[in-house]
């Protein structure tokens, strides 16, 4: 076994190291981690939100020094997996375990029975660390069946922390706090909805995460005060910096995410549209750094947004840039608000002719029939007199006619397949 590759529960591996860790994950970016240093024989649960790229889980990797990362066998191909396995590759062996392995139950009853100190238990059982439990769970089953390791009743010490320089805040206390969803009292508004004005999703996650779990470390409170002062003071390079962030349309950290996770061995037609989507959005996203960076020059007193600004002058985005135009046409953006059979198009013929002599054949004919799809939809318009009549375009049935429902009539029995909302027909 070598590091970065995932093996199965079926025997112990080489031990390279002292900690063990435990991740798992939820749909709303919540990772819980168990770290267990086989040394000491401690055991330490943390739960905390991430960003899709695990900036926040991968720093504790590297804090904790961990040699071998436990996670659920139905876990090994999602964006979590990935994720890691592409960052840790050179420094981590991943272990497959059943999913049932991660059980919250489990956790409990086995924490109850190892744990010399008996207050975390109830620390665990009345807050909503389910995931962190749930690690527990498996990690203590790799110790004692993988490991060959007995743990006597009583002799283990469990201890749930937060994350480095971070306050942790449970989930009662933000419910009472009305930090991200009102409050029993209050019945409306909320802390979240009071001082959010970002203007990108990343920002917003990043805002939650630090509502949820507030920074305690002096040094870097400081340095975000001075960064907010700048700001404040120079309203125009403010207001400018804003501007430039309203142009970055793409999710950047789930773009990230996304290019980390590797092209499964069947690639379809919506692998192939997704991954087209994904490209035009980096590219949009690289084309708006240089404008970005410029805006944040006025600002550069600040240490935090001069770090930002030498972070955007780098050559590596060029030539991820110059990748990407041998392939997409320069003249292909990614559009935000289009229509779908616009979309559809667009997504056809990003791909410069050239690349493949079987998908230049291929769009030809594709622009032939949809010339056909316009000049029949005229055609239809003009005799039936229905003024309404467009092209659209749809991921069930594909293109479509669709009019307004009064018009429908004037050729009921022609049009077939027909279907209808409240106020249009397609047929």
């Amino acid at each position: 076994q070598t590091a970065g590759s995932i093996s199965t529960a079926t025997s112990a591996t080489a031990w390279r190291g002292e900690v063990v860790l435990g991740i798992i994950g939820n749909k709303g970016n919540e990772v819980g981690v168990c770290a267990c240093n086989l040394h000491t024989m401690e055991f330490t649960l943390m739960q905390f939100s991430d960003q899709p790229t695990l900036p926040q889980t991968l720093t504790l990797v590297h804090q904790l020094g961990v040699a071998e990362i436990v996670l659920p066998s139905t876990t090994v191909e999602t964006e979590l997996s990935n994720t890691l396995r592409t960052s840790l590759k050179e420094s981590v062996t991943f272990l497959a375990v059943p999913r049932r392995d991660f059980n919250e139950v489990n956790g409990l009853r086995f924490i109850s029975h190892i744990a010399v100190n008996t207050n975390v238990i109830s620390e665990l059982s009345s807050s909503n660390k389910y995931l962190s439990v749930a690690c527990a769970a498996a990690v203590i089953r790799y110790v004692e069946y993988l490991r060959k390791t007995t743990l006597a009743p009583k002799s283990t010490r469990v201890a749930y922390r937060c994350i480095h320089d971070r306050v942790s805040i449970d989930r009662a206390s933000c419910g009472h706090l009305g930090l991200i969803q009102p409050s029993v009292k209050q019945k409306s508004g909320t802390l979240m909805a009071h001082v959010d004005h970002t203007l990108t999703q990343g920002g917003k996650r990043l805002l939650r995460s630090n509502l949820l779990m507030p920074i305690c470390n002096k040094t870097t409170l400081e340095t975000r005060l001075v960064a907010v002062a700048a700001l404040r003071e120079k309203d125009a390079a403010r207001q400018d910096v804003r501007k430039q962030l309203k142009s970055v349309q793409s999710d950047v950290d789930h773009l990230l995410s996304k290019f980390a996770t590797p092209s499964p061995s069947n690639r379809d037609v919506n692998y192939t549209e997704t991954t087209i989507k994904h490209v035009l959005g980096l590219r949009g996203v690289i084309n708006a750094v240089p404008a970005l960076s410029a805006s944040l020059e006025p600002l550069t007193s600040a240490v935090l947004l001069s770090s930002i600004e030498d972070a955007f002058n780098t050559a590596d985005l060029d030539a991820i840039k110059d990748r990407i135009d041998t392939v997409i046409d320069t003249a292909v953006q990614k559009e935000k608000k289009v229509s779908s059979s616009i979309a559809k198009t667009i997504l056809v013929f990003s791909v410069r002719s050239g690349i493949d002599g079987m998908l230049d054949v291929v769009r030809s004919q594709y622009s032939s029939i949809l010339e056909q799809i316009y000049s029949t939809a005229g055609l239809v318009s003009k005799e039936y007199s229905m003024t309404s009549l467009k092209v659209v375009h749809t991921s069930t049935r594909g293109f479509v006619l669709q009019c307004d429902r009064s018009e429908i009539s004037k050729g009921a029995e022609t049009f077939l397949m027909r279907t209808f909302s409240k106020r249009k027909a397609q047929f």
